[in-house]
């Protein structure tokens, strides 16, 4: 995708700026370990420093159909200094990812960057218990009092009131206008 010509039109975005503190942060209201038992197939990986590769495979195949576009027109030796300050979290369901959250630490707070759920993730109900696992996963490894994600309405429907579920409170609303694709990524492009 990188260097190559898309037909863009110009969006508004409404973006959702949320804040979770710790103190307000029930660690055992939602956890995978909760549900594990069940789907005992369920397993999460942390990584530190992850591949441009594997970033983007899991970024265009939970972000497609929501319209994150915006890292594939960043040359990959330019998402390398990003990406060595990220921690990435992989959902995986008998050892393939289903989805990923990635985070990364900043003076005063913790920031989820993303978090999604891939097509043969969603409705299983590992959500919620997956995005707690990753904010106690940014709270435990940086010891911050705040973890913050912005979202959009452009994510799936069900973003908005899990991120609440889990504890999140929206902290700022904005409009905000991007170029976006008219069409959506077919992956065999990206």
């Amino acid at each position: 995708m990188y260097g190559r010509d898309i037909a863009q039109q110009l969006m508004p975005f409404e973006t959702y700026r949320m804040r979770l503190l710790d103190s307000n942060f029930n660690r055992r209201q939602y956890s995978l370990d909760q549900i594990t038992p069940r789907y005992s197939e369920i397993d999460v990986r942390v990584t530190k420093n992850p591949s441009v590769e594997y970033f983007l495979y899991l970024y265009n195949r939970v972000g497609r159909k929501y319209q994150w576009y915006m890292v594939n027109y960043v040359a990959p030796e330019d998402m390398k200094p990003y990406l060595e300050q990220t921690t990435l979290v992989t959902l995986l369901h008998n050892g393939e990812p289903i989805g990923f959250g990635s985070y990364v630490n900043e003076a005063e707070s913790t920031n989820i960057t993303y978090f999604g759920l891939m097509e043969q993730g969603i409705g299983k109900g590992y959500g919620r218990h997956f995005l707690a696992d990753v904010a106690r996963s940014a709270f435990d490894e940086y010891k911050q009092q705040n973890v913050w994600l912005y979202t959009t309405d452009r994510d799936h429907p069900n973003a908005l009131p899990s991120y609440k579920a889990v504890g999140f409170h929206i902290e700022n609303v904005r409009t905000e206008f991007h170029w976006a694709p008219i069409t959506e990524f077919r992956l065999d492009e990206i």
